[in-house]
């Protein structure tokens, strides 16, 4: 891959995340816990007052794949320590979910995540912390 071929896809995976970013946060009670300087390709944010857990598990039944933390760290108990170290609330992080994409995520499958988000929200609108 050459130089310029990966800055486009850079430039793609910012998109997706700008636009997810841009999205999530106009939901009450949805906490956007990604650095505006972080990786292009994840989004973290929180459903305030609900578990992480639920979350992915409400997108799993729609067959979009997230999780509550990154590969590396799944196996621990304690809480995200990235987001620790932001200064993230204890309720926003037991509720986080990351959302990551890749060189082959396409603008229909951001589409289906974004409605699938609305369903999801509509959902558990009650019960979060806004």
């Amino acid at each position: 891959m050459t130089m310029e071929e990966m800055e486009m896809q850079r430039a793609r995976l910012y998109q997706f995340k700008q636009d997810v970013e841009n999205f999530v946060k106009q939901f009450p009670g949805i906490r956007l816990n990604s650095h505006p300087n972080g990786a292009p390709h994840i989004v973290n944010f929180s459903f305030v007052g609900i578990k992480g857990e639920v979350v992915v598990n409400a997108f799993s039944q729609r067959d979009i794949m997230i999780s509550t933390t990154s590969a590396c760290s799944s196996k621990r108990a304690k809480l995200n320590e990235t987001l620790t170290a932001l200064h993230v609330p204890e309720a926003a992080i037991t509720g986080s979910v990351r959302v990551s994409f890749s060189k082959n995520n396409t603008v229909e499958e951001l589409d289906a995540f974004k409605d699938a988000f609305k369903e999801i929200y509509s959902e558990v609108e009650e019960l979060l912390d806004k």
